[in-house]
């Protein structure tokens, strides 16, 4: 699942910003990742080693529910 949303994020960087397709294959490829619930130490370090590396490539911030989500629990404001 990692490697197709890098796959798309390096497609989504070569083609133009006006594509909408690719924009939201983008999106829903981070949205099934932030969903995913990895089983183990090492799927759960791979996943936040690559929403770590998602924020340092593209520049993007996580939204509120996309954070909350990484975290796995709301958080209390």
């Amino acid at each position: 699942m990692i490697d197709l949303h890098i796959a798309t994020l390096h497609a989504t960087a070569d083609a133009a910003q006006s594509d909408d397709a690719l924009m939201r294959q983008e999106a829903e490829s981070r949205h099934a990742i932030l969903h995913c619930r990895p089983q183990g130490e090492s799927k759960v370090n791979e996943k936040l080693t690559y929403i770590a590396a998602y924020i340092l490539k593209t520049g993007n911030v996580l939204t509120s529910k996309e954070m909350d989500l990484l975290l796995g629990a709301p958080r209390r404001m």
